[in-house]
């Protein structure tokens, strides 16, 4: 089993329209009826900076629906006059058969790796209703803390939060499984293979090359097979740029992807494995059209070209 998050797209709508008329959905937002006010063409067409909208996939199904916001540049002022630094993070799941299966708490986890992934945040909060015990339970079990009772509006809820240390100590196991893979860069475009319809997962979108480390294997080394035996090539100056977490099999592995840019390599590119039926060279516009594997791909290119590749490893 495999679950991830990704950004919520146009394609999403009918679906997430369905899950707003679930009745265990309804009761968790305290309403009889779908918000009337939410207009989710508008709003998944609407990208402010200081919001992401989310679903969360299990098996590459849609099973639940996520948001992240910045509460102190949330337009609304939903939380009031909040310190920067913060995080608020709504969820819920989309069938109530779903429910019970320990996808929430997954999804949850990987919310809280992807808010801390920024350093500048500090704290999580989620306001659950007060009378809902369920889903307060779910968050301290999670490692939250109760804060306050609060009103937002008609709604009297229990404030809890999550701060980075107490999410850092919970986390600060090793994961089970490493992968190493990246994106070759040549004069100012990138090359991205677009997934088979038989892979494993992430089936038929773009995505950078790679795989997992093998026992014993350095990442750099892990980076360097991979590459030879999708790309038939050997990565010769490289930088490692990032680190991102999902979860395989529920909550029984965590895998740890770590993210490289590769600038210079020893031989001729090829399509070397069964994994990708294309491969192309992309400049940074025409990558906004394409479908991704994961959404952290376009900001990292962009940090890669702000910082004009500086500080790369130089292999031996």
């Amino acid at each position: 089993m495999k679950i991830h998050l990704r950004t919520a797209v146009i394609n999403d709508i009918l679906v997430l329209k369905h899950w707003d008329k679930q009745p265990h959905v309804l009761r968790a937002r305290n309403l009889t009826e779908p918000d009337t006010e939410w207009n989710w063409e508008a709003e998944i067409n609407r990208t402010p900076f200081w919001r992401e909208l989310l679903i969360g996939e299990v098996d590459d199904r849609p099973a639940a629906f996520l948001q992240i916001i910045d509460p102190n540049e949330e337009d609304t002022h939903y939380w009031g006059n909040v310190p920067p630094g913060q995080r608020a993070i709504d969820i819920w799941i989309g069938e109530e058969q779903d429910m019970g299966k320990g996808y929430g708490t997954v999804l949850m986890q990987l919310a809280l790796d992807r808010c801390f992934a920024n350093e500048a945040v500090q704290t999580v909060v989620i306001d659950p209703l007060e009378e809902n015990k369920k889903a307060r339970t779910f968050y301290e079990k999670l490692g939250f803390t109760f804060v306050a009772q609060r009103m937002f509006g008609e709604d009297r809820c229990s404030v809890y939060q999550i701060d980075r240390w107490e999410w850092m100590e919970a986390t600060k196991t090793q994961p089970e499984v490493e992968c190493a893979g990246g994106i070759l860069v040549r004069e100012g475009t990138f090359l991205f293979g677009k997934r088979s319809a038989a892979a494993s997962w992430y089936r038929e979108v773009w995505d950078v090359f790679g795989g997992h480390a093998e026992r014993g294997e350095t990442l750099s080394d892990a980076l360097v097979r991979e590459f030879g035996e999708e790309l038939g090539i050997v990565p010769t100056r490289y930088q490692q740029t990032a680190v991102f977490n999902y979860y395989e099999g529920g909550v029984q592995k965590k895998v740890q992807y770590h993210h490289f840019f590769v600038t210079e390599w020893a031989g001729e590119i090829r399509n070397a494995g069964a994994e990708h039926t294309e491969m192309r060279w992309f400049n940074r516009p025409e990558l906004n059209s394409l479908l991704l594997a994961a959404k952290e791909y376009l900001p990292l290119i962009d940090t890669w070209i702000q910082s004009a590749g500086k500080h790369e490893y130089k292999a031996f």
